[in-house]
């Protein structure tokens, strides 16, 4: 039995509640209990109560201890559900396992879908690196080797479910060589770059990319020129291939900031290719990639489909073999990049 003050909204009183547990069902025995529980209460409070509640067993809360938790059964009493069966513990336990494993397979669906869609998407990769090998290496001309390139990047971008949008491509001066510098976000960078241009360009790849044999073999017979970034005389080598190139009348590409990270920004640029076209006197190309970092972002392996936009800017022709002319198509280059790339710019942060 459990005895309490109830407050009344109405009266602005309190009410005396008793709460007593029994198992009688017949109506005249309840009644009869009631009475007695008014009488017994009224000789020792001089009041009668003003509710006596009869509930079933264990309606009234205990402690371990076998107290009486008086705050709890009014709370039960106030809310309606004093004397309403507890479901089993049994059934509590079950539900919460089920809950739980409903949220953690609504976490694996995806997750798994994730790892089937990389599955998928490197298995097009392997194969269109092989249908570059087979087809495109053998080809005598660097020219047909990227033109077969082209289609077959075309091809996996499409199978792959990454969808390019190209801008500005009137802008490409197909007539004359030029240096494309564009901003670097994820690995497939340069499948997007190849998959938007018919043109063969001469990619700069960092040196460690030459050590593997095979490796080496492809990424020569397309064209590809390997930099040292951390040797100042074969970084020189470099400019005078980079320039030769530029000279006989091909075109250069450069990711200019060198590397790129997980977070989004465009980082500082470095100078090789802009001191080269202005001592080539070749234009600078410069070409935004907006949305390639959610594909593959860096660091991990588990690529996305989506859309992807590549925007081609006006050439910025050199007007000097200056240092001050490479700096000015620097910082023009970028200005371009940052603000058709939609992402931050690092260095003014920094």
């Amino acid at each position: 039995m459990a005895v309490f003050g109830n407050p009344n909204a109405d009266s602005g009183m309190e009410e005396l509640v008793v709460v007593a547990e029994t198992s009688v069902e017949d109506a005249e025995e309840r009644d009869a209990i009631a009475n007695e529980i008014a009488s017994v209460t009224v000789d020792i409070v001089n009041l009668p109560p003003d509710d006596i509640c009869l509930a079933p067993p264990h309606s009234v809360l205990k402690t371990s201890s076998g107290k009486i938790r008086r705050a709890a059964t009014a709370e039960h009493y106030r809310s309606g559900s004093l004397g309403k069966s507890q479901t089993p513990v049994w059934r509590q336990v079950t539900g919460l396992a089920l809950r739980s494993a409903a949220q953690r397979w609504r976490h694996a669906v995806p997750r798994a879908g994730a790892w089937l869609y990389a599955g998928y998407a490197w298995g097009i990769f392997g194969i269109a690196m092989t249908l570059v090998a087979l087809i495109a290496l053998p080809l005598p001309r660097l020219s047909w080797r990227w033109r077969v390139a082209h289609h077959i990047a075309r091809g996996a971008s499409l199978l792959t479910g990454i969808r390019t949008r190209a801008h500005g491509l009137a802008h490409f001066p197909c007539q004359e060589p030029c240096v494309l510098v564009a901003n670097h976000a994820s690995y497939l960078d340069a499948l997007i770059l190849t998959a938007v241009f018919p043109h063969d360009f001469r990619y700069l790849a960092k040196a460690e990319l030459s050590q593997p044999f095979l490796t080496r073999f492809v990424l020569r017979r397309m064209g590809v020129l390997f930099v040292e970034r951390d040797n100042t005389r074969e970084a020189n080598n470099t400019t005078e291939q980079v320039l030769q190139t530029a000279r006989e009348g091909g075109s250069p590409a450069f990711f200019p900031e060198g590397t790129f990270r997980p977070e989004p920004g465009v980082q500082d640029f470095h100078m090789g290719a802009f001191v080269s076209a202005a001592k080539a006197q070749v234009p600078v190309l410069p070409v935004a990639i907006r949305g390639s970092r959610a594909l593959l972002r860096g660091r991990e392996w588990l690529p996305h489909p989506g859309i992807v936009d590549v925007t081609v800017g006006a050439p910025l022709q050199p007007k000097s073999s200056e240092w001050s002319e490479a700096v000015r198509l620097r910082n023009e280059s970028r200005a371009f990049i940052v603000a058709e790339s939609g992402e931050p710019d690092l260095a003014s942060a920094g």
